[in-house]
């Protein structure tokens, strides 16, 4: 009888506080070569779609493939399939186009070691 090795899996966590009309792009790194398993976007509430988020690793935009997601007062899960090696960076651009009001997004990048 066979027993399959447990897999390590790593959550990296994006959060900022966006003042409006602030853009930032925030960086942070694979702790292991693996798989992208899943991207968890929190929205903030009453943004109106007002805040946008794009997630990439490497070279690659991993969602959405363009443009920017922009909902509303929910945490909404992406799942992937993704390869990405260790080391390689990850990172999230967030920007928040409404014009009087601030608001705190968060992204959950899900990695499972290969």
């Amino acid at each position: 009888m066979t027993t399959e090795r447990q897999r390590r899996v790593e959550l990296l966590a994006f959060q900022r506080t966006l003042t409006p009309l602030l853009g930032v792009r925030i960086y942070d790194t694979s702790p292991f070569t693996g798989r992208i398993v899943a991207v968890t976007v929190h929205w903030p509430a009453d943004c109106t779609n007002m805040v946008g988020v794009a997630v990439w690793h490497g070279n690659t935009r991993l969602c959405p493939r363009e443009g920017y997601l922009a909902y509303e007062n929910s945490p909404v899960t992406y799942a992937f399939n993704e390869e990405v090696r260790q080391a390689e960076e990850v990172w999230v651009d967030m920007r928040n186009g409404d014009t009087v009001n601030t608001y705190t997004v968060a992204v959950t990048v899900k990695v499972q070691e290969a």
